[in-house]
């Protein structure tokens, strides 16, 4: 495998910001598409803190090093340091809801949402998903949730898939909606973000919502 290019920084979280730009650089030139490149960029972004926190223990003058290669049928990246020798059993990573939270807000930055939208379409994601631990999951944080992002050039669609127990949207109801905070907002608030919100019921196991909303140039709520 041939290394396309080999990039040194300062452990600083400022040049985390230099490494996302050559990892997407890297991707799209290797003919990913958006949606794995962005995937690639955020994997590579929590690599790379990781070293920071674990091997550097929060030094921000020390050095990584980012190796990127490619042949005709796959890539690789590698990350070195210099730091303490790493246990995978202590990195756990963040929370699942924050990493949606980032990957929600990176998805519609990208597709040319502003950050008012942006925002409101993190809260209504992060609600959507706090209602499936809630009620379809009945508090067990051990299930899964899988969180589908797509694109058009006028509409933005989010897709959000569980195995539990059927939904009941008029139980979902959630408190006011001038109190705007993640968690029990409700249903009202996401119909208010997005211009459908519809539970497939053809789904025979679990559940699936569709959350649509028209972009067209005007990322007004």
């Amino acid at each position: 495998m041939k290394t396309a290019v080999t990039l040194r920084v300062q452990s600083h979280p400022r040049y985390l910001s230099l490494i996302r730009d050559v990892t997407t650089w890297f991707c799209m030139t290797s003919g990913l598409d958006e949606d794995v490149t962005g995937k690639i960029k955020l994997a590579v972004d929590e690599a790379c803190s990781n070293v920071i926190k674990y091997a550097y223990h929060g030094d921000t003058t020390k050095g990584i090093v980012v190796k990127y290669g490619s042949s005709q049928r796959k890539i690789s990246i590698i990350i070195e340091d210099s730091g303490e020798k790493a246990n995978p059993k202590k990195i756990r990573g963040r929370d699942l809801d924050d990493v949606i939270r980032d990957v929600t807000t990176w998805f519609c930055m990208t597709s040319g949402l502003d950050e008012d939208v942006t925002g409101k379409i993190k809260l209504a994601v992060d609600e959507a998903c706090s209602n499936v631990i809630k009620y379809a999951y009945h508090g067990d944080t051990t299930k899964g949730i899988v969180v589908k992002y797509g694109s058009s050039q006028r509409k933005i669609s989010i897709i959000i898939e569980d195995s539990g127990e059927k939904a009941n949207p008029k139980k979902i109801r959630g408190r006011d909606l001038d109190d705007v905070r993640p968690g029990g907002l409700g249903m009202h608030f996401i119909r208010r973000v997005f211009d459908l919100v519809e539970f497939d019921v053809k789904k025979v196991k679990g559940n699936r919502l569709l959350l649509m909303k028209q972009t067209g140039g005007n990322n007004e709520l």
